[in-house]
This record gives structure tokens, C-alpha cells and sequence, in this order.
């Protein structure tokens, strides 16, 4: 019977893995792009992107061990990790969720991204530079005061 008009709980039989893993391939056969893995996809596309374990795993928040057992078929990312991973790992969730086996083309790190950073990391130097002659005339006019003080 419905309670508050919610139709009756029915419990339906799932193992979470069981689809994940449902199709094996070995080495001898090349395997159509539906039959990889959802781990190999993962991993794929976290090498094209030139993450380690640790490093996805913390862009991620989760345990490395928990990433190396998505890696591995141990275990599967729940729905809102699996969105987070195209989102980190620049794919699309579609790909990530069946795609092939090899990440799309484009995927790692594109040329406009690194250029940004590089420019970040030029004026973040010039700062520390323009800072670090801060410091020193500060130092010097300290001394400067201090000597006044003391020829009083």
C-alpha cells in the first residue's frame, strides 16, 4: 500500500560491479569500444592528461587506493564521482561512461591552458623579484632610522 503517495518500496536485486564488469577482454583480442572497461577508460584518460594516482586522487578527494580500485574494476564510482571525473579529466561523460578505449582526441592539456599558466608563473616572478628589492630598501632605511636614532 502507498504511503503518502509513494508507491511501495520493491527491492531489485543489484551488484554493483556486475555491469562494469560484465565484459572481459584479453590480450590476444582487441576489443570493440564498448567492451573496455569503465577503469581503463579512467586510466586512459588520467595518463593523457599526465596525472598520477595521487594527483587525481586528491584533485578528486578521494583515497589513492580508491582511485587504483576504479582503475582495476574493484569497485565503481558512484554517479556524482563519475561526474566530477569528466569534469577533472576534460572528457565527456558519455566517453567516460562507453566510450573507446582511447581518450578523445584533444583531451590533454591544450596549448591555450599551459600558455596561461606560463604567463601566471612569469608575473608571479617578477613580483617575488619586485618584492624581494622591496624588502632590501626597507632593510636599508631601517638601519638608516635606527642609526639616526642611535647618533641622538
Amino acid at each position: 500500500m502507498a504511503i503518502c503517495g509513494r508507491p511501495p518500496y520493491i527491492p531489485i536485486p543489484y551488484r554493483r560491479n556486475s555491469v562494469i564488469n560484465a565484459k572481459k577482454t584479453t590480450a590476444s583480442s582487441r576489443a570493440r569500444p564498448e567492451q573496455i572497461l569503465l577503469g581503463e577508460r579512467i586510466a586512459n584518460a588520467r595518463e593523457a592528461r599526465g596525472l598520477s594516482h595521487k594527483q587525481l586522487a586528491y584533485q578528486m578527494g578521494v583515497k589513492k587506493v580508491t582511485l587504483e580500485h576504479w582503475e582495476s574494476g574493484k569497485t565503481a564510482p558512484r554517479a556524482n564521482r563519475l561526474n566530477q571525473l569528466a569534469g577533472v579529466l576534460n572528457v565527456p561523460l558519455l566517453w567516460l561512461l562507453g566510450g573507446s578505449d582511447q581518450p578523445p582526441p584533444g583531451m590533454g592539456p591544450d596549448s591555450n591552458e599551459t600558455a596561461g599558466i606560463e604567463g601566471r608563473l612569469m608575473r608571479a616572478e617578477r613580483l617575488v623579484k619586485e618584492l624581494s628589492q622591496l624588502l632590501g630598501d626597507l632593510r636599508a632605511e631601517t638601519r638608516q632610522v635606527q642609526q639616526r636614532i642611535s647618533d641622538d
